[in-house]
């Protein structure tokens, strides 16, 4: 079944406007400079920044969390650029840039938990009286500090949220009556004392009213049943705070008879649902109300939303309204979810409700659900029980089975979201559990790569820090390893750069120490396999970070460590390649002779060992500079272990090219070398034609195989050619196949 989404934006591809902001948000140079002396960003000459790009660009820079006072420098220069509606949210680092916004028409402003703007910045936010329409100073409690009706004389004010600005009494009576325009005004815990009087003068325009965990008594409702234009009221509390009672049962009823607007009602966290909706039993049992004439007729004529979290109501099926935020069912977590998105404790119940559900069900909107979750995480980064608890149910939500009902553009909005908590909360275990495991139900490297870097970097610092816990180590190493796995090699320079090899050999070192073989160690090994694969600089880096001392205490400490084993000798394969590290190896070439005949995982390692011994042999007797080890028994050794091989083995083994192969068929004067070279691409393109015989083709191997087969060269032994007619063979019957 197709999920019925209300919001199509999450099917939708990003607009140009947002991608074209967002580059130039990651490449200012491209329309700003920095000024050397003052430390400031101004715009390059001849640059001019319409006012849909300028507000657009300040309100992306936001949600990422670089909003600063350097940022907004940028926008001094009203000539050049322009504001309109300008988003500063959560921004912690603003004090003189909001001197810089100010100089423009601004007609919407948010700077709604901005907690180092202090009271001096109402000076110039006097400047935005003439065109203010809109303003949000949510939890500004220190600008909001010297508000008086003076210096928040924003007359043409239609929408104002002062709350959890903690304003005196005396405030709220100078700054609200001056404000006859507005028609939506939120008081959240704001109101202490009951009086509500302050909103006399704006009975006959007020539209929506907010009063979040106010402290009302009878003669608050008094006030409000004269707010004849309501069309949303919101007196809902939030219950570990104590409030007065209500003391009228009937409230909720005159509200409704009076108030004949009202399409839209908040009163979750209350319990005066059940005064309206129940008529209580002399047996402590509780009976519909069915008769109540209101009732009916707000059923004839149901609200718009009504919202009931956290009360006795969410259960009952037959609530009277469209839109219900509750947490009774799927549906009222939902719009619970989209409604509480700045309330923590109402948004952190719904967020354990969704949690409760997609551990137990598939549920209908799994795409509404992501997108509620990521939008919680997203607005509250600094929050770790939201983060927590949204990480958990984007864990269920992402499962195999149910992701592939969440489309591309959600999936890469929720990987985002988990690695922007992980970074801000990297000492917290339980949200760095939720997190891994949440990555890992995504197609790893392939959804990583548009953040790759971000990424490396966040899992080297978690497998760096003292504070995490093994289940977390285990993830996180599995996730590195994934991440450097069929990259190309400019990525894995990058992560090599950043440290994951020096990290890699510290979790060895630290098993080695416990004398633990265990997963960490084994995908340890295997990602230095994976980072050094065709990547010369890595390879350096492992032997400069002491790996061949850590290789030979894992062999002797776990030497029937198959994976180990196998690991190990895959890495010193890619080693050995390089042309000018190989030298380093030579000293160990009696370890690899020993390790020709070793079984235990088939042929890989063995078959490893004569890389390594094939690569070393190829520079000639010259560079053989080990007395103790004769070249001519080792090679045959080799030999020996190369014909005990199965020509038909299928490999644990992903070559992206064949070229340090094909560079060992040219060896002649070593034909023991060409012999491995050639026994490799006889079975690969043996047992994997379809992969390996075009690719074997496309970089030149059939004219070096032809040599061999047609030159006669003297030191090219029957076998030899063989193999290297058993290539040809194989390339051409898979051209004939196709």
């Amino acid at each position: 079944m197709m999920e019925d989404c209300e919001d199509q934006d999450v099917f939708s591809p990003d607009s140009l406007l947002d991608i074209t902001c967002d580059f130039c948000l990651s490449h200012k140079e491209v329309f700003c400079v920095r000024n050397n002396s003052s430390q400031t960003l101004v715009l390059r000459p001849g640059v001019y920044l319409p006012v849909e790009i300028c507000d657009k660009l300040v309100s992306r820079n936001t949600e990422e969390g670089k909003t600063d006072d350097v940022f907004l420098n940028l926008f001094s220069n009203t000539t050049a650029t322009r504001l309109s509606q300008v988003d500063l949210h959560g921004c912690k680092n603003i004090v003189t840039g909001i001197q810089s916004i100010c100089r423009h028409d601004i007609v919407d402003l948010d700077i709604s938990g901005c907690v180092t703007i202090d009271s001096s910045a109402l000076e110039y936010l006097q400047l935005l009286r003439p065109t203010l329409r809109s303003l949000n100073v949510n939890g500004c409690q220190s600008l909001m500090y010297g508000a008086t009706a003076e210096n928040f004389a924003f007359v043409n004010l239609r929408m104002l949220d002062i709350g959890n600005t903690l304003l005196q009494h005396q405030q709220l009576h100078q700054i609200i009556p001056p404000l006859t325009s507005l028609t939506s005004l939120d008081l959240s815990r704001n109101v202490q004392n009951g009086d509500l009087t302050f909103l006399q003068n704006l009975r006959s325009t007020l539209r929506s009213l907010v009063l979040y965990d106010c402290i009302l008594h009878s003669e608050s409702f008094l006030v409000l049943y004269t707010m004849v234009a309501l069309r949303h009221l919101d007196i809902s509390l939030e219950r570990n705070e104590v409030h007065a009672v209500v003391p009228n049962s009937n409230v909720l009823d005159d509200l409704l008879n009076k108030l004949m607007n009202l399409v839209s009602l908040d009163i979750s966290g209350t319990d005066l649902y059940r005064h309206f909706y129940f008529d209580h039993c002399g047996d402590g049992g509780k009976a519909f109300k069915g008769t109540n004439s209101l009732y009916i007729r707000r059923r004839q004529k149901p609200l718009e939303f009504l919202g009931v979290l956290d009360t006795e109501a969410c259960d009952e099926t037959d609530l009277p309204a469209i839109k219900i935020a509750g947490d009774g069912n799927e549906d009222q977590i939902l719009t619970a979810l989209e409604v509480y998105i700045n309330r923590d404790s109402f948004l952190i119940k719904a967020l354990h409700s969704l949690f409760d559900i997609v551990r137990a069900v598939d549920i209908q909107k799994p795409s509404q659900a992501v997108k509620r979750v990521i939008a919680a995480m997203t607005k509250h980064k600094q929050d770790v029980v939201v983060q927590i608890s949204g990480s958990a149910s984007l864990y269920h939500l992402t499962k195999r089975d149910s992701c592939t009902r969440i489309n591309f553009k959600l999936r890469r909005q929720a990987i985002i979201a988990l690695i922007s908590a992980m970074e801000v909360s990297l000492a917290d275990s339980t949200l760095q559990r939720n997190a891994c495991l949440t990555l890992c139900n995504f197609k790893v490297p392939e959804e990583l790569e548009f953040m790759y870097e971000r990424v490396a970097r966040l899992l080297l610092a978690l497998l760096d820090s003292e504070t995490h816990d093994e289940f977390i180590e285990k993830v996180a190493v599995y996730l590195c390893n994934a991440i450097v796995c069929q990259v190309d090699g400019a990525q894995k320079q990058l992560v090599g750069r950043i440290g994951v090899v020096q990290t890699m050999l510290s979790l060895i070192q630290d098993r080695l120490e416990r004398r633990n073989c265990d997963e960490v160690m084994e995908v340890a090994w295997s990602t230095l396999w994976n980072v050094t694969d065709e990547t010369a600089e890595n390879c350096q880096m492992f032997l400069v970070g002491g790996g061949m001392k850590l290789f030979l205490a894992c062999l002797s400490a776990f030497p029937n460590k198959v994976e180990l084993l196998r690991n190990m000798m895959g890495l010193l394969g890619n080693v050995s390649e390089v042309k000018d590290l190989r030298r380093e190896l030579t000293q160990y070439v009696q370890v690899f002779s020993n390790l020709l005949t070793n079984r235990h995982d088939g042929i890989e390692v063995s078959y490893n060992a004569a890389g390594v011994i094939a690569h070393i042999a190829s520079d000639g007797i010259e560079q053989w500079n080990i007395e103790t080890v004769e070249r001519q028994q080792v090679l045959a050794k080799m030999v020996d272990a190369i014909e005990s091989w199965d020509l038909k083995t299928q490999r644990n083994i992903n070559y992206r090219s064949f070229e340090p192969i094909l560079r060992l068929l040219s060896c002649y004067h070593t034909p023991q070398v060409q012999h491995w070279a050639a026994w490799a691409l006889a079975n690969l393109t043996s047992v994997y034609p379809e992969k390996y015989c075009p690719l074997l083709s496309k970089e030149g191997g059939c004219e070096l195989l032809l040599h061999i087969v047609q030159s006669g060269h003297p030191t090219v032994y029957p076998r030899i050619r063989e193999l290297a007619q058993k290539c040809l063979s194989n390339i051409r019957d898979n051209l004939q196949n196709q």
